[in-house]
């Protein structure tokens, strides 16, 4: 045997290998100090070296042995805790972490093959011997390999120790030069003929053979000669008195990616890259994170780089990644702003400037004879004199024209009221109301501005009225007089009295009067002279049938309503009536307008328009414009219709005076616009509609984390991936990485993800209920042993939180400080004693005794809590009553109170269901009973959530649970019993 050093490398691609594994399933014992060291073989302890922080079994922030850490470690999940130590329990309590030593004597088998188990003792790894592989040959240098599993022995030859031909070194039976030959086996001890024959295998040795000898020599080749050792992890060998030896550590540092250190493997032959200690400062080739720091093996963000000041009023400081520098990126259009003008107030931002602001509003300090306005500099208001003559208003009612002089406001004259002067009342001013009107003396003569009526008079109210009519009367009979107040004048209008004169002879054809106002009379009068001919009897009437009977004249009115003519041009359609021509006033409203009233003109057989007064609502007949008023008797345009309601970022509202409407004029596509979203860039105007494409933001993302962008907070975010997503946290497609919380991680046993790709089939997140066996992958396997049967197996289990333990789980003492011992195994009586029987007394309030019953093994029995059927309580081994279902095995199932045990068809519903359980009903069955079953059932997402053969804590059962679809509750899945039948 010969003891050969350890080479460095072994340690470290030990740590790498079979650290991930050991620490994840329950510590770390002295695995990664060990390895690390160069240990001679025999040596129990080694040369120790330094080793990073938390690699020596120990970590830097070690328990002082109360289970609290000096250096307070903060945390989130117990995982980020591992402190490398099998010796210790980690865990996050209150956000820090906490590390209990496990009970003295628990294994603390770091799993290597070249190390024998230790115990933990006051939380610390002891007894862990080194296997120094020894085989008892003094020819091989004996090393152990971790990697490989195996002890290795290699020879280490010793050039001429053995021969020539004749030497005793021939015939001891030894082999002496440790080439794996002896004696007349070996080329130095048997004859030779040619130089090959005496190949001894070392590479520096000259091998030739004395022909007439026949003897081998065995030369040391020159020191210096280049050689190979054999070993892939040095280069560069030379000769050294005929032994390969020397040469440089074979340099692996382009397998080695940041985060990573490059080691060689002597085993595999191969380079890989190991991770450095996390925490080691690294850069991820990020410009916008910062702090960077290695975390197995992966360079994880810090933080994010503060740009904050490039920014402005208008811009916030960004970071881009693209350009590797900060920048600015734009506030919202119409974001409030401060341009630092310190007269200008309400400015807003407008593609990252800062303007569009009004003077401050120094108007407080206005006064007739001054004005107030602002100092640019400190952004105070003062007041400024107007200039002297500057008209002003003194506050008096009952001056006018008053001017600034210095400041102040004065002189002027009296108020001019005589806009108040009336018929009947004259206009002065006073103080306290200013001007306003006093009446007249009553009976003073006043007008009232009537044509038709004439004599008014003031009232003592200040009215002009009274007065009579005017009086139109012609003394013509044949006239009907009127006042005309429209064209102010008297109307005399001729009236005929048709038959009123003649016959020929009559009385009144020589009376001397024109008694049918014909304006004939007597002899002159066709109604009163012979007549030879109708055309003789015309009387002028349009509405008489003029006929000549005997020499006499008849005039018979026409039918009523015949068209005729009466001469007047402002009456229109003329009719007869009762032999009279008349008719309607003429219609002249086509001499009207929207600002005129038509009018007839009788005199000048005209009808005319009279303008409306001033400020007439009118309308112009144009949509586009609203509010048209009168001036002058036109009808004047108003303010153009408002249509900006339909104007927008793309839009430009306007009116189509065509359609009578307001329509949106689409602005160009391309246009620069902001749709209100920051999610959304850069936005520009399609079709009048304003948007862009959704913002990148895959700088923030990476294997564990998608950049996306947050509508709400106006940023960028990194949301993490689902965890379990597949991502590589080291560079080697050996391991199985997954993202856990955002961030990739080894996906080890006891990191709380059940990996099914790596092996696991089960992860509780802790490394107690589980144990782990070596490469290739680190795969886990179930073996919950140390939880089975420990509720009620008679045997105290400090490691299970037992204080004592009487044989029966009836009084939970499996999972409390108290024990209280009742026999109320199978097939024993139930008798009990106060609040520790759990069978209830049917026709009492509270829990005070029990059915003395005999109960069969295997039965199935009703139970009753506090006086009320269905209450909760089940039947469990063990023969007791319960409020929760102690499910430990198939066999073990209850029916619902009042049911008989022969039909079983409800098993015990706990309800209502606690906060994170949802009620699932399910069909099971078991010893040839089926049973509709109705309970709680704790929510989960994976395995990790539920216990395998664990006290569950939360059900305060045994179970053997694996999240699974509820049969009852579509898209939840819920911690369902394995050992049951499946839901």
């Amino acid at each position: 045997m010969r003891k050969q050093r350890v080479r460095r490398w072994f340690g470290w691609i030990a740590a790498a290998w079979l650290l991930p594994a050991a620490s994840a399933c329950g510590g770390g014992g002295d695995s990664a100090s060990d390895a690390d060291a160069d240990v001679e073989v025999g040596d129990v302890a080694g040369d120790q070296e330094e080793t990073p922080d938390g690699m020596d079994g120990q970590d830097a922030d070690a328990s002082d042995g109360d289970g609290t850490d000096g250096d307070v470690r903060l945390c989130t999940a117990s995982v980020e805790c591992n402190d490398f130590n099998r010796c210790t329990i980690d865990e996050c309590i209150g956000g820090s972490c906490r590390w209990t030593p496990v009970t003295d004597g628990t294994s603390c088998d770091d799993d290597r093959f070249c190390t024998s188990p230790g115990t933990c003792v006051s939380g610390e790894c002891t007894g862990v011997v080194e296997n120094d592989c020894d085989d008892g040959d003094d020819c091989t240098d004996d090393l152990c390999d971790d990697v490989m599993m195996e002890c290795r022995h290699t020879l280490h030859p010793r050039p001429g120790a053995e021969g020539p031909l004749g030497e005793p070194t021939c015939e001891d039976g030894l082999d002496n030069d440790c080439d794996g030959r002896t004696d007349g086996e070996d080329a130095n001890c048997t004859p030779c003929e040619t130089a090959e024959d005496c190949d001894d295998g070392n590479p520096c040795t000259e091998d030739s053979c004395n022909d007439l000898t026949g003897i081998c020599t065995n030369a040391p080749a020159a020191d210096g000669t280049p050689c190979e050792d054999g070993e892939f992890c040095t280069v560069d060998e030379a000769c050294s008195a005929g032994v390969c030896t020397g040469g440089e550590p074979r340099d692996c540092s382009a397998e080695a990616p940041v985060c990573n250190v490059g080691r060689c493997h002597e085993g595999t032959d191969r380079c890989f890259g190991e991770p450095v200690p996390d925490g080691t400062p690294c850069l991820d080739d990020r410009y916008c994170t910062v702090n960077e720091a290695c975390a197995a093996g992966a360079c994880l963000a810090g933080g994010v780089r503060d740009c904050a000041a490039y920014g402005d009023a208008c811009n916030i400081g960004v970071c881009d990644d693209d350009l590797g520098a900060c920048a600015r990126r734009p506030e919202p259009d119409g974001t409030p702003c401060d341009d630092g003008q310190a007269c200008s107030v309400g400015e807003s931002c407008v593609a990252g400037v800062c303007g569009g602001g009004m003077p401050r509003d120094c108007s407080a300090l206005d006064g007739p004879c001054q004005t107030g306005v602002c100092d640019e500099t400190s952004g105070d208001c003062f007041a400024v004199p107007l200039a002297d003559g500057t008209a002003c208003d003194d506050g008096l009612l009952c001056t006018e024209g008053t001017t600034c002089n210095a400041g102040a406001c004065g002189g002027g004259r009296p108020t001019d009221c005589s806009a108040l002067d009336g018929p009947c009342q004259t206009g002065v001013c006073d103080e306290a109301s200013g001007c306003h009107a006093v009446a007249r003396t009553a009976g003073t003569p006043c007008d009232d501005g009537l044509y038709c009526t004439t004599g008014e008079s003031c009232t003592a109210a200040g009215a002009c009225a009274g007065g009579a009519a005017r009086s139109c009367a012609d003394a013509d009979v044949c006239t009907t007089d009127s006042c005309n107040e429209t064209e102010d004048r008297c109307d005399n209008l001729l009236t005929p009295v048709p038959g009123a004169e003649g016959p020929r002879g009559a009385a009144n054809c020589s009376d001397g009067v024109d008694n049918d106002c014909d304006r004939a009379t007597d002899g002159a009068d066709s109604d009163c002279i012979a007549c030879t001919s109708n055309a003789q009897c015309n009387d002028g009437n349009p509405c008489t049938t003029d006929r000549c009977q005997s020499g006499a004249c008849v005039n018979t009115p026409v039918a009523n309503g015949t068209a005729c003519d009466d001469g007047l041009y402002c009456t229109n359609p003329d009719t007869c009536t009762a032999g009279v021509c008349g008719g309607p006033a003429r219609d002249c409203s086509s001499a009207g307008g929207p600002c005129m009233v038509g009018r007839c003109d009788e005199a000048g057989d005209r009808c005319y328009g009279v303008p409306q007064p001033d400020g007439t609502s009118c309308e112009d007949g144009l949509y586009c414009t609203t509010g048209d008023t009168c001036a002058s008797g036109a009808c004047i345009a108003g303010p153009a219709r408002d249509c900006s309601a339909l104007s927008g970022p793309c839009a430009t509202g306007r009116c189509d005076e065509a359609g009578d409407r307001c329509v949106a004029d689409p602005r160009p596509n391309g246009t620069t616009c902001d749709d209100g979203l920051y999610c959304t860039t850069p936005d520009t105007c399609t079709g009048g509609v304003c948007g862009g494409p959704a913002r990148d933001c895959s700088a923030l993302g990476d294997q564990c984390n998608a950049g996306t962008c947050n509508e709400v907070s106006d940023r960028c975010e990194a949301t993490p991936r689902p965890d379990g997503t597949v991502c590589d946290a080291d560079g080697s497609s050996t391991t199985r990485d997954v993202c856990i919380a955002g961030t990739c991680r080894f996906s080890t046993c006891g990191d709380g993800y059940r990996d099914t790709v790596i092996g696991e089939c089960c992860d509780d997140g802790n490394t107690v209920t589980e144990s782990c066996t070596a490469p290739p992958v680190g795969a886990c396997v179930r073996d919950c042993s140390i939880r089975q049967d420990t509720c009620g197996n008679g045997t105290v289990d400090a490691g299970f939180c037992e204080a004592c333990d009487d044989g029966n789980t009836n009084s939970m003492d499996a999972c409390t400080t108290s024990c209280t011992v009742n026999d109320h195994r199978v097939g024993a009586p139930c008798t009990c004693t106060g609040s520790s029987c759990r069978m209830g007394n049917p026709t009492a309030g509270t829990i005070t005794g029990c059915e003395n019953v005999v109960v069969p093994t295997g039965a199935l029995l009703a139970c009753l809590r506090s006086g009320t059927l269905g209450g909760g309580n089940i039947y469990m081994a063990g023969g007791f009553c319960s409020a929760w279902a102690h499910r430990c095995s198939p066999s073990l199932l209850c029916s619902f109170a009042g049911i008989p045990s022969s039909v079983g068809s409800y098993s015990a519903f706990v309800g209502p269901c606690p906060e994170g359980s949802v009620l699932v009903q399910q069909t099971i069955s078991a010893s040839g009973v089926t049973l509709e079953t109705k309970s709680c059932m704790k929510v989960c997402t994976r395995d990790a959530d539920c216990r395998w053969n664990e006290w569950d804590t939360y059900f305060r059962q045994c179970g053997h649970y694996e999240c699974t679809a509820s049969p009852s509750t579509p898209g939840t899945r819920v911690c369902f019993d394995a050992q049951m039948s499946a839901p």
